[in-house]
């Protein structure tokens, strides 16, 4: 498995299966402002997941923060992802 640390996200873009597998040794803001990430992803792990919150400020991500730090992504394409807890 290949490791990554907050600083190489900020000059490499990673594969999902990469940035997955990484996830608890990584900072969800950073992520967002840095990668590609896909709806999936974002709803996955970032929105609806306090697991990999490094800070309180990060629990309260939002939809919004997600299409404003990824703008190939719409509110539309995040509403449409199913997610069980």
């Amino acid at each position: 498995m290949e490791k990554i640390t907050n600083d190489d996200l900020y000059k490499k873009q990673y594969g999902i299966d990469v940035l997955e597998k990484n996830m608890e040794s990584l900072n969800i803001k950073t992520l967002l402002k840095t990668q590609h990430l896909t709806p999936e992803f974002c709803v996955k792990y970032i929105v609806f997941n306090d697991e990999y919150a490094w800070c309180q400020e990060e629990t309260y991500i939002s939809f919004g923060d997600v299409v404003y730090n990824q703008p190939h992504i719409t509110m539309e394409d995040l509403r449409k992802i199913p997610f069980l807890k």
